[in-house]
């Protein structure tokens, strides 16, 4: 499986990115049609039928070398104003609505490969492109796997193939293969895709899901790094068309889910987590960040919600007092290769998980963030609740919590859970119980904070950074007049003998 590699330093000269070499994945041949790749007669009907004035088009770096091409185009064929997005806010698979509300875009069309997430505020044409692939080589290859004509399979594949797909199943299906099952997506949508759900499995004719096996179409990446996890209990198979000597090769789906089980371990012993904000565009992305708070609050730690663009391990080493971090992103972009960075980085699904007591983790995974919504939600639910009955009958005694078992250190670490005065809400976590009676009132949400000389952030800030600011020796320097000081610019103050004639 391909592995994300971040910076190798925490800083540079941006070289890496100037050096870097961007594959095309799109022909290259004399024969090339823009027209055609682009779909662009499909997509200026689209615009002319539901009266759209101003087009936004977002391209991934190795298809911008058509952007002006493909804008005139679609202005000639529309006559409308049509612009291309700049750099994308988080991640080129995601609808940029950020950008396009910006330019006060009626609609945005997204072309290449893309992780097909929900949006929320705006309609979306897409254009996956039109990859090229050799039907023979791929059912040669498909055949090898599955000699038995009677398994079910699933044929699941890279946006950019979508074209391709219904021909290969075709094919499939003349060599006896009947029981196929394959993906589907949809290539547009009228309005806001906050229940739309834009890809869509048919199974195989009387074959329930568990029994079939995944045939996947598409390069090594982490669109398939999501649909192993996803689909963890069955037999995944990947070929890439794309590459010549391609094989069939057998995903390790085990491993990552060791590695991603390793990942929750962690985020169990954190205290301190971070909520990153991976995403502003794709749908019920509030609504779960604010479970997350509340479920981080109700088991007893403390949630910092951070917003810091595209994360990388020098931004997040700004913030060493926390021990994890939560992404809330889109389902590609949650999963996070975190060997670089100081701490764990784990997915919404991954940190419920580590929150729970006494279940198991059966292997089941999800990283759609509509599904988790009312899962969070419930969860916080129940911890509080559990919280509650634990405390009513020694009431303000938190000191009662069962060790438990660490993998990560090998020995049994007790949680020091933290007290919440906001009545329940889970919005304000600030000192450990009972360390401080000093409350203030917080007129914007009408919500008590208690502060303490025992909070994390404080408690680290003391104990732990190695710069804690200018000493300011309080009572300790003597009182002094005020004196004039220097005067004039850096390289030549008037004070400077010879200088005083440069200003």
């Amino acid at each position: 499986m391909a592995e994300l590699v971040g910076p190798s330093s925490f800083a540079n000269d941006g070289s890496s990115a100037i050096e870097r070499t961007v594959e095309e994945s799109r022909p290259c041949s004399s024969s090339y049609d823009v027209s055609d790749f682009y779909e662009v007669a499909r997509t200026a009907q689209t615009i002319l039928d539901r009266d759209y004035n101003k087009v936004a088009l977002q391209f991934p770096d190795n298809l911008l070398r058509d952007a002006a091409e493909v804008t005139r185009l679609l202005h000639e064929r529309t006559g409308k104003d049509v612009f291309v997005l700049a750099d994308t806010t988080f991640g080129s698979c995601c609808v940029d609505e950020i950008a396009a509300e910006h330019a006060n875009a009626d609609v945005v069309v997204h072309y290449g490969r893309t992780c097909l997430s929900p949006t929320s505020r705006l309609p979306v044409i897409y254009a996956f492109g039109n990859a090229p692939i050799d039907i023979d080589a791929c059912a040669t290859a498909f055949r090898k796997v599955f000699p038995d004509p009677q398994q079910p399979v699933l044929l699941i594949y890279d946006v950019v193939y979508h074209r391709s797909i219904a021909p290969f199943q075709q094919h499939l299906q003349s060599q006896g293969y009947e029981k196929l099952g394959v993906a589907t997506v949809t290539v547009d949508a009228s309005e806001a895709q906050t229940t739309t759900e834009l890809r869509k499995i048919l199974l195989p004719p009387q074959a329930p899901l568990e029994e079939c096996a995944i045939f996947y179409l598409g390069p090594q990446d982490l669109s398939l790094t999501n649909i192993a996890l996803k689909f963890s209990s069955h037999q995944v198979f990947a070929y890439d068309p794309s590459q010549p000597t391609a094989s069939v090769e057998k995903v390790p789906t085990s491993r990552m889910l060791m590695r991603r089980y390793m990942m929750v371990q962690k985020a169990k012993d954190a205290t301190v987590i971070g909520i990153v904000v991976g995403t502003l565009g794709v749908a019920s992305y509030l609504a779960v960040i604010d479970n997350l708070k509340r479920l981080i609050t109700a088991a007893g730690k403390k949630p910092y919600v951070l917003a810091v663009g595209k994360p990388n391990p020098a931004k997040l080493a700004n913030f060493p007092e926390v021990e994890c971090f939560v992404i809330v992103a889109c389902p590609e972009n949650s999963l996070i290769d975190s060997k670089e960075f100081m701490q764990p980085i784990v997915t919404p699904f991954e940190l419920e998980i580590s929150l729970q007591k006494d279940t198991p983790w059966t292997g089941e995974y999800e990283t759609d963030l509509r599904l988790l919504v009312d899962r969070l939600s419930s969860r916080a639910d129940a911890i509080s609740a559990e919280a509650d009955t634990n405390t009513s009958v020694d009431d303000g005694n938190l000191s009662d919590e069962e060790p438990y078992f660490s993998l990560v250190t090998g020995g049994y670490r007790k949680a020091a859970p933290l007290k919440s005065v906001d009545g329940g809400r889970g919005s304000l976590v600030e000192g450990q119980a009972g360390t401080s009676s000093e409350v203030a009132l917080r007129a914007s949400e009408t919500a008590l904070a208690q502060f303490s000389a025992n909070s994390l952030g404080a408690r680290f800030l003391q104990e732990q950074r190695t710069f804690k600011g200018l000493e300011p020796s309080i009572g300790e320097t003597a009182v002094e007049k005020a004196t004039e000081g220097r005067s004039g610019i850096a390289r030549g103050y008037t004070h400077e003998d010879g200088k005083a004639e440069q200003i």
